[in-house]
């Protein structure tokens, strides 16, 4: 596959899980300006892992696996302030997050679908 490829594949998948990648370290980190900056490093870094993706594995649980370990960087390195979150809740939230997966998908879908309705 070409680099334009590679790219243009990245760009697809990316675009159709971006938000749902953001909720997720959204949901990690207590501040949003936190989860844009975290986000932001997360997006380069899948961007820069890209080639370690399977092309048959799911992008988002794949996403938010690097998103977990940027996030878990980010609190280690921001510990000096005391309204952060603990790793191991942080960890918690991520495996609890993962798990609601699912059933997010069908409720935005049914969202979505009500939304086009109206």
């Amino acid at each position: 596959m070409s680099d334009e490829q590679e790219y243009e594949k990245f760009l697809h998948l990316f675009a159709a899980h971006r938000d749902r990648l953001f909720a997720y370290v959204y949901s990690l980190l207590p501040h949003h300006a936190d989860a844009e900056d975290v986000f932001q490093r997360c997006s380069v870094l899948l961007w820069r892992k890209f080639d370690q993706f399977e092309p048959d594995g799911s992008f988002l649980a794949w996403g938010c696996g690097v998103a977990f370990y940027e996030v878990k960087n980010f609190l280690r390195s921001a510990n000096r302030n005391r309204l952060q979150f603990d790793v191991d809740l942080v960890s918690q939230l991520a495996e609890q997050r993962l798990a609601n997966e699912p059933e997010t998908s069908s409720r935005m879908e049914a969202l979505t679908g009500c939304v086009q309705s109206l």
